[in-house]
């Protein structure tokens, strides 16, 4: 059964956060087509508002076939200049 595991495709769960100010932040639909557009599927989606300045946050779980969609994510979000924050995890989910 290893080989058959072997090549079989494995896919890679990510928890992600992307933290926004509020008055200056993607809307949902641009965010889902940016996560889609690096090779990542969405699981899951929440939201919240908190602090001072007002911060936006975004929590996610995703998940690719595809091993360097998260780096590719992250040189996005990276290069957006309004998100404030971002984190990446992988998980076993």
């Amino acid at each position: 059964f290893r080989r058959i595991e072997d090549k079989m495709p494995t896919q890679s769960y990510l928890h992600c956060y992307v933290r926004f100010r509020a008055d200056d932040m993607l809307d949902e639909d641009a965010l889902r087509a940016l996560v889609h557009e690096h090779g990542l599927h969405l699981a899951e989606l929440s939201y919240k508002l908190y602090g001072e300045p007002r911060l936006f946050e975004y929590r996610l779980v995703l998940w690719s076939a595809n091993p360097a969609s998260a780096r590719k994510l992250a040189e996005a979000l990276s290069a957006c200049p309004s998100v404030a924050e971002f984190r990446i995890s992988p998980s076993k989910d």
